[in-house]
C-alpha cells in the first residue's frame, strides 16, 4: 500500500471525480454492512476507504500508468496486439435452428423446404464474405433483410484459445479460419446451423485507446447499422472484441504478477517508520472471540 502510495503520488496522478463520486457511494454502501464489526476494532469509514477502495483505484491507476504509454515500463500497441492474438481469436457468428417459435410460443419445426432454404442462404452468405469480398456487416443487413430480423443477431467476443464456453463446432470452424474469413457450421446434435466469422484482430487497436474517447457499442444484440448511420471504422463485430475489455483491463492481465513483484521490490527500497504506540493498540486479544478456545 505504501508503495502504490508513493508511485500514485511520484507520477502526479489523480483520482478522475466522476470514479471518485463512484468510488465513495460504493464504499459508503458496502460500509453499512461492515459498520457494526469495524468500528468495535477503531477503524472508521474514512479508513475503510483509503484501505479497500481508494487503494484498489490507485492500484490499478498505477499499473496503468507504468506499462502506458509515458509509464517506466511501457508496452507498445504492437505488444499488446501480439500478445493478444496469440492468446485470444476474435469471433463473430449467427445461428438459426430447425425450430420455429409460432404465434402460442410452441416449438414448430420448419418444413424441409424451409430448412433447405436456411441452408442454401447461410452458404451464400459465406461466399459473400469469403468470393465477394463483402464485409460482414453487409451480410447482417442481407440476413436481417431476408429474414425480416429487428435486430442484429450476432453473438462476438474474445474467444480464449485455451479455455472457451463456445460450442465446440464453433471453435473448430475458427481454428481453420483465416482473418477476415467466413465459414458455415451444421450442428446436427441439435439442428442448428451457424455462420462464423473471425474478425480481423489488428482492429484492437480500437479498443486500446481509452473507452471515453470512442462511441462504442457493446452490447452483442445491438441493433442493425446501416450504412448511412455506421462510422466508417465502426461495427458491432469489430467493437465486441471489447466487450469485458480495456487499456487496464488488457495490461492487468498481462502483467499483474510482475507488477505485483515490483511493488514488493519497491516497497522494500522506501524507508518506513512503523508507529509502534499505533500498533500496540491492536493486541491479538482483540480479534479472538469470547466464545473460542
Amino acid at each position: 500500500m505504501i508503495a502504490v502510495e508513493d508511485l500514485f503520488n511520484k507520477y502526479g496522478l489523480e483520482f478522475n471525480e466522476s470514479d471518485f463520486e463512484a468510488s465513495k457511494v460504493y464504499a459508503s454502501s458496502y460500509w453499512g454492512q461492515m459498520k457494526k464489526s469495524l468500528e468495535g476494532y477503531g477503524i472508521s469509514e474514512e479508513s475503510f476507504y483509503y484501505c479497500m477502495i481508494g487503494y484498489s483505484i490507485k492500484y490499478s491507476q498505477v499499473l496503468e500508468y507504468l506499462y502506458g504509454k509515458n509509464g517506466d515500463k511501457a508496452l507498445s500497441d504492437d505488444d499488446l496486439i501480439k500478445w493478444y492474438k496469440d492468446k485470444y481469436t476474435g469471433y463473430a457468428y449467427f445461428s438459426m435452428s430447425k425450430l420455429n417459435t409460432d404465434a402460442d410460443g410452441n416449438s414448430v419445426e420448419k418444413t424441409d423446404d424451409e430448412w433447405k432454404k436456411a441452408h442454401t442462404d447461410f452458404n451464400n452468405y459465406v461466399k459473400m464474405i469469403n468470393n465477394d469480398k463483402k464485409d460482414y456487416k453487409d451480410v447482417i443487413l442481407k440476413y436481417t433483410s431476408d429474414y425480416e430480423l429487428t435486430s442484429d443477431p450476432t453473438s462476438s467476443g474474445s474467444y480464449n484459445k485455451e479455455s472457451s464456453m463456445l460450442a465446440d463446432e464453433v471453435k473448430k470452424a475458427l481454428d481453420g479460419l483465416k482473418e477476415g474469413e467466413a465459414a458455415f457450421v451444421q450442428s446436427d446434435e441439435d439442428d442448428q446451423i451457424y455462420l462464423v466469422y473471425k474478425p480481423v484482430t489488428d482492429s484492437i487497436v480500437d479498443f486500446l485507446e481509452k473507452d471515453e474517447e470512442k462511441n462504442t457499442d457493446t452490447d452483442s444484440s445491438a441493433a442493425v447499422e446501416t450504412s448511412d448511420t455506421a462510422d466508417d471504422t465502426s461495427s458491432v463485430y469489430v467493437y465486441d472484441l471489447k466487450t469485458g475489455y480495456s487499456h487496464l483491463s488488457l495490461l492487468q492481465e498481462m502483467k499483474e504478477d510482475e507488477y505485483k513483484d515490483y511493488l514488493k521490490e519497491y516497497a522494500n527500497s522506501i524507508n518506513v517508520q512503523k508507529n509502534n504506540a499505533v500498533v500496540g493498540k491492536f493486541g491479538p486479544k482483540m480479534f479472538v472471540s469470547k466464545d473460542s478456545d
